[in-house]
């Protein structure tokens, strides 16, 4: 649509086209968009159609006054027809005729005189002012109008209709009307009642399913804040993988160099331990020692891996389990790895075989996975502080044979710590938990190994 405001004349042929011709100039001359009826109107066209649909795109009619124009049928048509629109009618006399010869919707209405004494001049400058009178109301009258037609026509379809600021604009628009002004039609009215009431119901929807996004938030964030530093990790470890993507292959081919690096030197660490324990072993004399009780309810040795018996290739024969004596120094963990690598604790997880096995050992394999999950993390961003730092990880069985002996009979979850070792255990019971979906208990280990947790799955 046009900026200008557009103007439909309607005149009589037989009598005042030289006229209408000449004021078409003139107001396109002073900014307007004025346009006229110039086809003969053939014994079979819907003439009536085709007015109608000039009448309806303008926004001002223009009515000729002329002897012939009063008395034509057709030219009192479209004075109806424009007062049925609700259309402003404003009359210019091109020919003075009696007042009571007019019809009456003409009679009614202030006329613009281009016969008297006015100049050619003036009367158009009364006629554009009138024409400027409530312009921006007038012009959205009748693109509201055409509007809601098309929506008329569509069989009131929804996806016409106005919604959100349109909708807001348009109800300001009609709140705007002053009398004077071309009166809303009751097309106009129906067609923001409409827009109104499907917004209504748009926006009653709209509040529900944000309703149901706000639970499903807060039900989801209970289970992020349930699933703990576990799931954290793990998205972290899914950042960095994905920064190495975006970096390209160069970057993720750091990472992935570093994370065996740090898996190499757990391995010396773990080859050292175990070294180790071969010595303290040649050094008792490859046997117990006499008098010494069994080790507390953890049984592990000090290269931080269960007792015998728990392990399957490492068979036992008997319930005691070799200690160190005291005047044996007992070995320590390795220097201080390279700058870059954290020092870690080794996790063994064992699972009660029999009756429980179904349960125990899927959710045993679930921890490994999210321990060993969390040592990729820190390997490629480092620990951070109140998470442990994860180092080898092991799932193994726990015999029933074994765990029928003194020490262990176990029937719950639990971690195995040293007293010096509670932070640790709490901290690895964080990590766990969310993803086990139980709490584990807590029982003190008296066996001495350095950086070193046992996590036993044995519960319902």
């Amino acid at each position: 649509m046009t900026d200008k405001l557009q103007v439909f004349i309607s005149y009589a042929r037989a009598d005042g086209e030289p006229f209408a011709i000449s004021l078409v100039a003139a107001l396109e001359a002073a900014g307007f968009d004025p346009f006229l009826d110039q086809q003969d109107i053939g014994g079979g066209e819907d003439w009536k159609a085709r007015l109608t649909d000039l009448l309806k795109k303008a926004d001002t009619v223009v009515y000729v006054i002329t002897p012939r124009a009063v008395s034509s049928t057709h030219c009192v048509w479209e004075i109806e027809e424009a007062q049925r629109l609700s259309k402003r009618l404003i009359p210019v006399v091109a020919d003075e005729v009696p007042i009571d010869a007019m019809p009456p919707a003409l009679q009614r209405l202030n006329h613009i005189h281009f016969t008297r004494q006015l100049s050619f001049g003036e009367a158009l400058r009364q006629l554009a002012g009138a024409l400027r009178t409530d312009f921006d109301w007038v012009r959205e009258h009748t693109r509201m109008g055409g509007l809601a037609a098309d929506w008329h026509a569509r069989d009131g379809q929804e996806e016409w209709l106005l919604r959100g600021d349109q909708l807001a604009n348009a109800n300001a628009w009609l709140a705007a009307w002053v009398p004077g002004a071309p009166e809303p039609t009751d097309l106009h009215r129906a067609y923001l009642k409409a827009s109104a009431e499907a917004e209504a119901v748009r926006l009653s929807t709209e509040r529900r399913q944000l309703d149901t996004i706000k639970l499903a938030q807060a039900e989801r964030e209970t289970a992020l804040r349930r699933a703990g530093r576990a799931n954290r990790r793990v998205l972290a470890l899914a950042g960095v993988m994905m920064l190495g993507v975006i970096g390209g292959g160069a970057y993720a081919w750091k990472l992935e160099q570093e994370a065996r690096l740090l898996q190499a030197r757990l391995d010396e660490q773990q080859a050292a331990i175990e070294l180790a324990q071969l010595t303290i072993d040649s050094l008792n004399g490859g046997a117990s020692q006499p008098g010494r009780a069994a080790p507390a309810p953890d049984s592990r040795d000090d290269s931080g891996s269960p007792a015998t018996g728990i392990s399957p290739d490492v068979p036992s024969s008997t319930d005691t389990v070799r200690e160190v004596p005291a005047e044996t120094p007992r070995p320590r963990s390795p220097a201080a790895p390279a700058q870059g690598v954290f020092s870690a604790w080794n996790v063994d997880i064992f699972w009660c075989e029999g009756d429980r096995e179904a349960a125990n050992e899927p959710r045993a394999r679930a921890l490994e996975t999210l321990l060993k999950t969390e040592n990729a993390a820190q390997a490629a961003i480092g620990a951070q502080d109140g998470v442990l730092p994860i180092g080898r990880v092991r799932a193994r069985p726990l015999t029933e044979e074994t765990n029928a002996r003194p020490g262990y009979r176990l029937r719950t979850h639990e971690i195995r710590a040293e007293d010096s070792e509670q932070t640790a255990a709490a901290q690895l019971r964080a990590l766990i938990e969310p993803e086990a979906g139980v709490r584990f208990g807590e029982r003190r280990a008296t066996t001495r190994t350095e950086q070193y947790l046992s996590v036993f799955v044995c519960g319902e």
